[in-house]
């Protein structure tokens, strides 16, 4: 009996040592710093904190990639929709869905006297049907204030 338990446990314990940790999506302990009305580039799941203000804005959902590929020729342009979220010191979380269709042009959203704006997302599709993981996503914004 114990000749059969023996190698039973250390085939338990090798496959549990190999088991990759779960992929998580939380933004960093600390966040990334960044300056009101400059430009920056923010990956899926990471936060980043205006210096010198106390806001702090998360790239949390790649809601919808149906931009139009580069190596294709659309009859529309389509559209890339990603949800942001701003918090500003105590104060509760405001989650924001921006669009970066002309059409529509939700590109902007305002949270507590600042103006947060979608500049670019990439990586751009190259081809139909491409799927790029949410994780591969990093979204430029910029964020000003009166």
């Amino acid at each position: 009996m114990k000749t059969t338990l023996i190698p039973l446990f250390l085939t338990c314990l090798f496959v549990t040592a190999c088991a990759s940790a779960p992929f998580s999506l939380s933004p960093a302990a600390t966040p990334v710093q960044a300056q009101l009305d400059q430009p920056f580039t923010l990956d899926f799941g990471r936060s980043v904190q205006l210096a010198g203000d106390d806001l702090t804005v998360t790239f949390v959902e790649m809601r919808q990639d149906s931009r139009c590929p580069s190596e294709v020729n659309c009859a529309e342009r389509g559209q890339a929709i990603i949800s942001i979220q701003a918090q500003k010191g105590s104060l509760p979380p405001s989650t924001f869905d921006l669009n970066d269709n002309p059409p529509l042009k939700a590109d902007t959203a305002s949270y507590e006297g600042y103006t947060l704006q979608f500049v670019d997302l990439s990586p751009y599709p190259k081809q139909p049907h491409e799927f790029i993981p949410s994780r591969d996503y990093a979204v430029t914004l910029l964020v000003s204030a009166p």
